[in-house]
């Protein structure tokens, strides 16, 4: 046997998958990718067969020349670089995994975002010695070849296995643990670790999110907005004359049990908030997310079944605690996202938000054909259906080493309000959120009512009318956000959304027709830069293990402002639309929202600046 390490070529293949395939037969990771035993050898096959070559192409590939020890390397630039098992054309994973494509998903995303985030390392992605050549000294052979090459590129070396009994063996070739970490859904555990023997400087691994996030990550929390957004839009066009129907109420009493459903609701969500995002702190955002994802479909299973207006009130008390989750939604977002995309990777959550509005609303006051509970169910639908997709695919985004204990002092609202006072401009930038949340949410707690009032809309009306409010949304984030803020800066761009709102609030305050209602809508285009510009200016000024809690703070002063709003825009509404008002003006509502609106610039102007924001 030639103990000679060279690098492979295609020559080697057939030797080395059959190297590979064999050693790896027992591995827990390929045990979890490929459960049953008997079909597993004809799947390492393809597997490794796809791996060699695809190191051919991209890779570094160094062994014995008879393959009794195999080590497939990524080097500097390429460590992120391979063909993604979720790639729409890659149906060669079909065969060699099955039905547990949805674990291997999982897996390749969990290892992708344990690995440094930047591309100045050598990775050595696998390492195998033939069964009947094992203990004899070739891996340690194959692999210190490796550090040969990591040291004439001047780059450490990092590796993971899934192996308890491989640690001691890296170990002892130089390697230490950096983070002990598990795949999502039952998987294996894994060690990732680091070799700097090189002759390079130490560097820590950052605590910035991966450069390369996983996609499924990304696509779960836009996915997980979309879908509450479509939920909580398939109910609004019908909850107003819900509460006329199971209370047997007149329009301005169903505006007044509104504002105390949405008081009940603020509540709740101004408990739950800070709690749910320092929950995610501390043991990740998926538990969080999939446990408040069950609880919006309980949610809505209350809603359709509700008799009472007490009920209805339950069931919002329910939205308002598992709504909290859209700060840990986001704080995963900001988990793989770097810092200077963060404006517009919000603006991203605000645009699926959007698009939630354009089908929710309509298909709403569609379903509504058949009843006031039928937008419910849907709902309810679309919830368990989002819980099933992140059970299977959703990867954790926040690394081990970056949780944080869990603290009943920071986790309630005070504390995190306290916390906030580390970061210099936190707490003002907070006050102006609150402040903006206020004046915003003048159309999602009297558009129902202000139209029927106002207006004398149907609900099918309501709905589409809400749809085309997420037209514009959606458009103005895709093609607006960005580039403004690009251009202006965060801050400018903020007060200009904010300035255009109550242009917008006063035109509809005065407003008594269809035609110039949606006229009107295009001032909500500018608004739209509010939202993600505030967002980016408070996820700059908290570090890389403190997103959930920031997120989670923001939620809460949203949540404040929902408190605060149906005191001070519904009830005067319920008033003006009633027997006892000296005038019929049910756009009072949007005229406060203005004047508030007009508050939050001014808070923000008095802002400090700081020199990244």
């Amino acid at each position: 046997m030639n103990r000679t390490i060279i690098q492979l070529g295609p020559q080697h293949c057939d030797a080395a998958v059959a190297t590979l395939a064999a050693a790896f037969q027992d591995d827990p990771a390929i045990a979890f990718m490929m459960p049953d035993p008997a079909s597993r050898p004809r799947r390492l096959t393809r597997l490794y067969r796809w791996l060699f070559a695809d190191h051919l192409r991209h890779g570094l590939i160094l062994g014995t020349s008879g393959a009794e020890v195999v080590t497939l390397w990524r080097p500097p630039g390429a460590v992120h670089l391979h063909e993604p098992i979720w790639h729409p054309g890659a149906l060669r994973f079909v065969p060699i995994f099955g039905r547990h494509i949805p674990r291997a998903i999982r897996l390749d995303d969990a290892i992708r975002a344990h690995l440094p985030v930047d591309e100045r390392w050598l990775y050595l992605r696998i390492a195998g010695v033939r069964p009947d050549c094992q203990g004899k000294g070739l891996g340690g052979l194959a692999i210190r070849a490796g550090h040969a090459q990591a040291a004439t590129r001047g780059v450490p070396t990092v590796l993971e296995t899934a192996t308890p009994s491989n640690v001691g063996l890296y170990q002892n070739l130089g390697y230490a643990v950096v983070s002990e970490w598990s795949v999502p859904g039952g998987g294996p555990q894994f060690w990732t670790m680091t070799n700097f023997a090189s002759a390079v400087p130490p560097r820590a691994m950052t605590s910035e999110p991966p450069a390369l996030p996983s996609p499924h990550a990304l696509r779960f929390v836009l996915i997980t907005i979309l879908l509450d957004a479509m939920g909580f839009g398939l109910i609004m066009p019908v909850l107003p004359r819900l509460l006329m129907r199971v209370g047997s109420l007149p329009l301005d009493a169903a505006i007044d049990a509104g504002a105390w459903m949405s008081l009940a609701m603020a509540v709740a969500s101004f408990i739950a908030a800070p709690v749910l995002g320092n929950l995610s702190d501390a043991l990740g955002r998926r538990k969080v997310l999939l446990v408040a994802l069950a609880g919006m479909a309980a949610n809505y299973l209350v809603l359709a079944l509700a008799s009472s207006v007490g009920m209805v009130i339950f069931g919002r008390v329910l939205t308002g605690v598992f709504g909290g989750s859209f700060g840990p939604a986001q704080a995963a977002f900001a988990d793989v996202t770097a810092p200077e995309d963060r404006a517009k990777g919000f603006g991203m959550v605000s645009a699926a938000f959007g698009v939630g509005f354009i089908a929710g609303p309509a298909l709403g006051g569609l379903l509504s054909q058949w009843g006031d509970t039928a937008p419910f169910y849907a709902a309810l639908a679309l919830a368990a259906a989002n819980f099933l997709y992140g059970l299977w695919l959703f990867p954790e985004t926040l690394r081990p080493e970056l949780r944080r204990p869990f603290s009943l002092a920071r986790a309630n609202p005070f504390g995190a309000w306290k916390t906030a006072a580390a970061s210099p401009g936190m707490r003002r930038i907070a006050l102006v959120l609150l402040v903006w949340q206020v004046a915003s949410l003048v159309y999602p707690l009297t558009w129902s009512f202000w139209t029927i009032a106002q207006l004398g809309w149907s609900d099918q009306m309501i709905g589409l009318s809400f749809a085309g409010v997420g037209v514009v949304i959606a458009l103005s984030q895709v093609f607006l956000t960005g580039r403004v803020v690009k251009r202006l800066g965060e801050r400018n761009a903020a007060q200009l959304g904010m300035l255009g709102a109550a242009a917008g609030f006063t035109g509809y305050a005065l407003c008594t027709s269809t035609v110039v209602a949606g006229l009107l809508m295009s001032s909500i285009a500018v608004q739209s830069l509010v939202q993600p510009s505030l967002m980016a200016m408070l996820s700059r000024r908290a570090s890389a293990g403190e997103q959930g809690e920031v997120q989670g703070l923001s939620a809460m002063m949203m949540g404040l402002g929902a408190v605060i709003a149906p005191g001070l825009l519904v009830k005067p509404m319920a008033w003006f639309t009633g027997p006892s008002a000296p005038i019929h003006f049910p756009g009072i509502a949007f005229a406060i929202a203005a004047l508030v609106t007009l508050a939050a610039v001014a808070l923000l102007r008095t802002t400090p600046r700081r020199s990244s924001g």
